[in-house]
């Protein structure tokens, strides 16, 4: 990021940003919530009561198949997501 910055003056460079809702499953949350806090921006988070994780993931529309990839790779498959804003 402070490499982009400091090409922008000189390059007209601009990233599109996605959001992503992400539900992981209580008994992958512990793991998730640390790989996913830096991969991603997460604007909210909040554990739920069964103890699943829930968070809102703002990232690079670039490596959105990378940032699915992870996620399915910490919850074993077993987590969800839905795009809410492009």
């Amino acid at each position: 990021k402070e490499t982009v910055k400091a090409l922008r003056p000189l390059l007209p460079i601009s990233f599109e940003e996605i959001r992503i809702a992400v539900r992981i499953p209580a008994e992958h949350a512990p793991r998730a919530y640390g790989e996913l806090q830096s991969a991603a921006t997460l604007e909210q988070n909040e554990w739920q009561s069964d103890g699943s994780w829930i968070a809102i993931a703002k990232i690079p529309a670039g490596i959105q198949e990378e940032f699915y990839n992870l996620v399915s790779k910490i919850s074993k498959g077993e987590a969800e997501t839905r795009i809410l804003e492009r």
